[in-house]
């Protein structure tokens, strides 16, 4: 497509975004802008960050730099108080953040080509394995999966349960001992036997039959 100037364009529009749409229908829209001229496009945003993704834009700036700092601050501590030999665990940590990037990457490759997608299974299962820091690069450098917002719950979730781990090794894990200790404080269901539980069935059906026969008698 051409704007105004004349420039030339790849767009990638979602069509749900224009409610029913037919063969050889027309649709026009405004090119929305990054910031204030955002506010008066009629454009839907996703289209517009999709322009500037196919220019070789990214969302990846001194604000993505200072969140993805800010949250490897706690997992950094932790690993380096692991007591295993330090190359080990530092080579682990970046051989699969290569690999949850170089994933993410390849899959934003074969979605603009048309081609056979990679299983958001398989990239989350790599985010669990420790790659999260390599995938939010990756998202935020190829704008890939940020609206997304099924895929960016679980995403993040991982990344919560990363730090949340990393701050209760941090402290001794007093938090996973006061849930145990709680745990053991509430009272054990109760657990029958099979032998026991044929012999209060029993005593229970003796209990019923001797009622029966007594009414019985009694009538």
């Amino acid at each position: 497509m051409r704007d105004r100037g004349g420039r030339s364009w790849r767009a990638a529009l979602h069509v749900r975004r224009l409610g029913v749409v037919d063969v050889a229908d027309v649709a026009r829209w405004t090119f929305g802008m990054r910031g204030l001229a955002d506010r008066f496009a009629r454009t839907p945003r996703c289209l517009a960050e999709a322009v500037g993704g196919m220019k070789g834009g990214s969302r990846f700036g001194p604000g993505s730099l200072i969140i993805a700092g800010g949250l490897l601050i706690l997992p950094v501590m932790a690993l380096a108080r692991l007591p295993f030999v330090w190359w080990m665990e530092w080579g682990y940590a970046a051989a699969v953040s290569g690999v949850a990037y170089l994933m993410n990457v390849l899959d934003k490759k074969r979605a603009r080509a048309g081609q056979w997608r990679i299983a958001e299974a398989t990239l989350h299962l790599l985010e669990l394995a420790g790659g999260w820091p390599g995938a939010l690069l990756a998202q935020r450098w190829c704008r890939h999966k940020c609206s997304k917002v099924s895929y960016q719950i679980v995403f993040w979730l991982i990344v919560a349960a990363y730090e949340l781990l990393a701050f209760d090794f941090l402290r001794d894990w007093a938090w996973a001992r006061g849930i145990a200790e709680m745990m053991q404080t509430l009272p054990e269901p109760r657990r029958l036997s099979r032998g026991r539980l044929k012999a209060e069935r029993g005593r229970d059906s003796n209990a019923a039959s001797s009622h029966r026969s007594r009414q019985s008698h009694s009538r």
